[in-house]
């Protein structure tokens, strides 16, 4: 006898020691877990919403794992992290800009942002420099170097993802979650 099944007898037992019926919630407990045993003790895959196949972030998990690792051998010749990569995307966007706004952009914080901007500094791709109204303000430039970057970058990465499948409806839905998920 399976567990569920012995469970169902158990209470069936205790509500005729009280002399009576199952209550209704018990009575439809039972049922439940007698279904449940006959599927062999769980719910149908699709309906689990403990299944793997069933989780949304799993799945963008293993596709953002999967481009990275696309990328990473364009990038390596690039002498960029994909986390780099970002940076210098949002540079190559908006040159100038202070460390908090490319953090915003790249929700990132500047626990992460800090060393690898610094990184990119010894690199020569960018300079840092604080601002002369308020010292707490860091400014991010591009330097001669992470301009002429680009060219090569946009090239490499061109070929790239001319390799892989458009998806532009799924890269738009993304982008609508980004404020939902940080609050912006």
């Amino acid at each position: 006898m399976s567990r569920a099944a012995s469970q169902t007898a158990a209470k069936k037992r205790r509500a005729a020691s009280c002399g009576g019926k199952m209550s209704r919630a018990a009575s439809q407990t039972a049922a439940k877990q007698r279904r449940a045993a006959s599927c062999g003790g769980r719910k149908k895959m699709s309906d689990d919403i403990l299944n793997l196949d069933n989780e949304m972030t799993f799945a963008l998990y293993a596709c953002s794992k999967g481009l990275i690792q696309k990328y990473s051998p364009v990038l390596e010749r690039l002498g960029l992290t994909y986390t780099s990569y970002l940076a210098m995307l949002a540079l190559w966007e908006h040159d100038r800009v202070s460390i908090s706004e490319l953090g915003k952009k790249l929700y990132l914080d500047s626990g992460t942002l800090t060393p690898l901007l610094k990184k990119m500094e010894r690199q020569g791709l960018i300079v840092r420099e604080r601002s002369g109204e308020d010292e707490r303000v860091v400014y991010i430039s591009l330097t001669e170097a992470g301009r002429r970057l680009r060219d090569r970058a946009e090239r490499m990465i061109s070929a790239l993802k001319s390799s892989l499948p458009e998806n532009n409806t799924l890269a738009e839905a993304l982008k609508k979650l980004l404020p939902y998920l940080y609050g912006v």
